[in-house]
């Protein structure tokens, strides 16, 4: 097999993104998959590139500079891999210009987002160059497919797995905390205000103690709605904003927690691609509730590993709640299913491996 060239943005962030780039390079160094690494923003790439992560005019003509600046590393691949979205325009132009098969990763709403914003020509082009195209679940496969067919016979459903170990002391029912834990950013397509209200009734009924609310805020307004409620409703005490968190500590709240929650909300084009929430709770034997018609269902089997809710209903969100914090049987049974569920990177590598090998037959 040829060398990989792997392309992506801020794989050092604490975002979903970060996590899933360090555990795809990770893995490839573990099973001496030859590769080179080129990035935005990232001080242990090979190179650091200049193509801008939002999506401007600029954009084509910095991901050209790149194309020329880096055409010696480039060349020596006999793949070129995008890990993350905002990249492709630089991915495509290394393609286009050096004739290397081209491998595309899509997660979500920034994959159907670009198809309409001021680039869209462009990532056109880049989806119907792709040889493969690869998204984490089949709620994002149809929504891709829906908006854009031309390209439905390029994608492939490939799962990820959590960006954490799976987890050797698990911690039973009764030492942990009867909290459950958030994680995502802080906007209204992820639910956020919706799982306040659930936790104001679950407190009220005595059937929860805690939520940790971790991420970025992005919608600054809407933060502060959701700190009014807490503090009109009297929840400062239940609730904890804990912003931006290293691993160890997200680490921590995952292994400590009865739950992990993510009640996304689709809006428009905007939708939850995966939730990798939930499999990076399952590491811990952390059962998760996600929201139905997303793509929380590929990683959630409703009833087994975790609950899955309609978008935006309240009160089953607390009931559910209630259920996984309080029910000691039910809980230990979700908790094995959630760790049998577990996937690691050495099997998402083997598939990535096995498209690659199929690319260079060709």
């Amino acid at each position: 097999m040829g060398k990989i060239c792997y392309i992506a943005h801020q794989p050092n962030s604490t975002n979903g993104w970060g996590r899933v780039t360090r555990s795809i390079l990770a893995s490839a160094t573990k099973c001496e998959l030859p590769h080179i690494f080129l990035a935005k923003n990232d001080r242990y790439s090979l190179a650091s590139l200049t193509t801008p992560v939002g999506d401007t005019r600029l954009k084509p003509l910095c991901a050209l500079f790149d194309t020329i600046v880096h055409r010696t590393s480039i060349q020596t691949c006999s793949v070129i891999h995008c890990l993350t979205e905002p990249m492709i325009p630089f991915a495509l132009q290394a393609h286009r210009q050096f004739k290397i098969p081209l491998v595309l990763n899509l997660y979500g709403t920034y994959a159907i987002k670009t198809l309409s914003g001021s680039l869209a020509s462009v990532y056109k082009r880049a989806y119907q160059a792709a040889d493969v195209i690869i998204v984490p679940s089949e709620h994002t496969a149809q929504q891709l497919s829906s908006v854009f067919p031309e390209v439905q016979s390029k994608i492939e459903i490939l799962p990820l797995a959590s960006s954490f170990e799976t987890a050797t002391n698990i911690l039973p029912f009764d030492k942990r905390q009867r909290s459950a834990v958030f994680v995502g950013e802080i906007k209204k397509r992820k639910g956020v205000f919706e799982l306040l209200q659930a936790t104001k009734l679950a407190i009220d009924q005595d059937q929860l103690d805690a939520l940790y609310v971790v991420g970025n805020i992005c919608d600054e307004n809407y933060y502060t709605q959701l700190l009014t409620y807490v503090e009109k409703e009297h929840l400062s005490s239940n609730i904890t904003f804990c912003g931006k968190v290293s691993d160890d500590e997200l680490s921590k709240l995952y292994s400590k927690s009865r739950a992990s929650v993510l009640p996304s909300i689709s809006d428009g084009a905007a939708f939850e691609g995966l939730g990798l929430v939930h499999l990076e709770s399952f590491a811990y034997g952390t059962p998760s509730i996600g929201s139905r018609n997303s793509g929380s269902e590929c990683a959630i089997s409703d009833g087994k590993n975790g609950l899955l809710v309609s978008q935006g209903d309240v009160s089953k969100l607390a009931a559910s709640l209630a259920s996984l914090l309080n029910d000691e049987s039910r809980w230990t049974k979700f908790s094995q299913n959630a760790l049998a569920k577990t996937n690691s990177w050495q099997n998402v590598l083997n598939s990535y491996k096995a498209l690659y090998d199929s690319l260079e037959i060709s």
